[in-house]
């Protein structure tokens, strides 16, 4: 997704807790002709080193069900994101736990997701595949998310 977008001509900062997958990713993007840019960081999704407002759309794929505090990360997604701006988040449901042979908690995790956008955004559109479950989120709000403690 990240280098689809940035040979699109998007600016892309990708982040991951891995520091094996930050180096891949950058090795990754060597040679590719991007007409963006792409930046890979180590980071913690519950606790981005980036300021109030600073990305356009912010993107979660397949990540949420790997973060021990989902909900942390879904904050700082918001945070991070510009008012205006959008936050989408596509993560497994039951049946894509089970094909990708992740944990599975019945939909415990995107009822979680889905109660915590709506609480975050002012409009919180959901569509199911036969594996995801995508959320659309309008970032309106003015004032930011903080981060707890």
């Amino acid at each position: 997704m990240a280098f689809y977008l940035a040979r699109k001509g998007f600016d892309v900062t990708g982040i991951d807790r891995s520091s094996h997958a930050v180096h891949s990713a950058r090795k990754n993007a060597d040679g590719k002709r991007l007409r963006g840019s792409f930046l890979a960081r180590r980071a913690d999704a519950t606790r981005l080193p980036f300021p109030d407002g600073m990305f356009d759309i912010v993107i979660s794929f397949h990540s949420l069900h790997h973060i021990d505090r989902p909900i942390a990360a879904l904050r700082e997604m918001f945070r991070v994101c510009r008012p205006g701006g959008k936050v989408l988040i596509s993560d497994l449901n039951p049946t894509g736990c089970k094909i990708y042979n992740h944990k599975h908690d019945a939909g415990r995790l995107l009822a979680l997701v889905e109660r915590e956008a709506c609480r975050l955004s002012s409009s919180v559109k959901t569509n199911d595949t036969r594996l995801d479950r995508l959320f659309v989120c309008n970032r309106t709000h003015a004032t930011s998310p903080r981060r707890r403690s």
